[in-house]
């Protein structure tokens, strides 16, 4: 699980809070679904500049998401 805090699984607090709000809200949605979070690109490279990078994550699940689930999670990042 990705812990909020400087523990977290990088060297920035507020990239931290971040992607633990987004796997949270990931989780809800996926429940049981859910297989994995991960983090990529430059991140994952030692290459993040917290003024210019974006962070890469990648969500894998158990099956095809139905189009409930889909609509689920586009409301929670228009939210």
């Amino acid at each position: 699980m990705i812990s909020p805090d400087s523990t977290g699984p990088t060297a920035y607090e507020q990239v931290n809070k971040i992607l633990h709000l987004l796997f949270t809200s990931v989780q809800t949605i996926l429940g049981n679904q859910l297989i994995g979070f991960y983090l990529y690109g430059s991140l994952s490279l030692g290459d993040f500049d917290p003024s210019s990078s974006d962070v890469d994550f990648l969500v894998v699940t158990t099956e095809e998401l139905s189009e409930e689930t889909l609509v689920a999670l586009r409301d929670m990042h228009e939210s």
